[in-house]
C-alpha cells in the first residue's frame, strides 16, 4: 500500500511525462551519426523535441555536435546579464 501511494503521489506533481521510446530512438540515431554515447544523446534529443537550447559543459559532446546542431551551446560562452 505504501509504494502504491507514493506512485500515486508521484504521479500528481506537475511534471509532463511523454513517451520516451521516441525520444531513445533519436538519441540512438544521433549517437550512430556522430560517433557520440547514446546516453549523452539523449539531452541532445529531447532539446531536439523541445525546441530548446542545450548549454553543456561536455567539451567533447559540444565539439562533436554543436555544428549539426544550432541549439547546442557551450557554457562558456554564457554571460549573465546583469540588472
Amino acid at each position: 500500500m505504501e509504494a502504491e501511494d507514493a506512485i500515486r503521489d508521484l504521479l500528481a506533481l506537475p511534471f509532463v511525462l511523454f513517451d520516451v521510446g521516441p525520444i531513445l530512438v533519436r538519441a540512438f540515431e544521433i549517437a550512430q551519426m556522430h560517433n557520440q554515447r547514446s546516453y549523452d544523446c539523449i539531452y541532445i534529443a529531447v532539446a531536439e523535441r523541445e525546441g530548446m537550447e542545450l548549454w553543456t559543459g561536455d567539451q567533447r559532446l559540444y565539439n562533436a555536435l554543436h555544428t549539426h546542431f544550432a541549439f547546442v551551446r557551450w557554457v562558456g560562452d554564457y554571460r549573465r546579464r546583469r540588472s
